[in-house]
């Protein structure tokens, strides 16, 4: 190739004599590469191996891109079913534990988490009470309680709006109590994500 950062490999690449390599486009964006190297019998690679490849390559961003665009769809089949069938419950029960515990299953379910919880407010002290989850050690249930704007549930509340950390032990921006900290260490908590409940 004529572009001059097409020659050389990186630090410690194997050795390779002969190379060639083009980008899986999807709409002018790559998604990857086709990568071939040492051509049968030491020979180089020609203009003619290079228009070959980039049909492969072609067919291998259609591949990566349908493959994208089935899953952006079963995704949101899979949210579209798990609203229905709260909204069914929703109007067919009044026990809001069954209703809350099913919440719970689905969002765990769609978002692929291992904890999740339901925090309730307390109209008297404003602080966030522990109600309902899965994935928390028993033990580690019912002794926490955040303040509005302590931890990233506090901080959703009090802007109204989702909230989320990478690192919720390391964002300076997280506010947390050592009880809060000792709570989320022991759980193996780091990302967290969390939404207020608005009616």
């Amino acid at each position: 190739a004529a572009d001059p950062r097409a020659a050389g490999v990186p630090p410690d690449h194997f050795p390779v004599t002969t190379f060639l390599g083009l980008p899986s486009l999807v709409q002018g964006e790559p998604t990857g590469a086709l990568y071939l190297a040492e051509k049968a019998g030491g020979d180089r690679f020609t203009e003619a191996d290079e228009a070959l490849v980039a049909g492969f390559a072609a067919s291998a961003a259609t591949a990566i891109e349908k493959a994208r665009l089935i899953r952006n769809v079963e995704r949101r089949a899979a949210e579209a079913a798990a609203l229905f069938e709260v909204s069914k419950a929703l109007a067919a029960t009044r026990d809001q534990g069954m209703l809350l515990d099913l919440i719970i299953e689905k969002v765990a379910a769609l978002l692929g988490v291992e904890v999740a919880a339901i925090y309730l407010v307390d109209p008297a002290t404003r602080a966030l009470e522990y109600c309902r989850g899965r994935g928390l050690a028993q033990d580690l249930r019912g002794p926490l309680r955040l303040k509005a704007g302590e931890g990233v549930a506090g901080r959703a509340i009090v802007a109204g709006v989702p909230v989320w950390s990478a690192d919720v032990l390391t964002d300076r921006e997280i506010m947390l109590s050592e009880e809060a900290a000792r709570w989320l260490t022991e759980q193996g908590v780091r990302a967290v994500l969390a939404a207020p409940l608005i009616s």
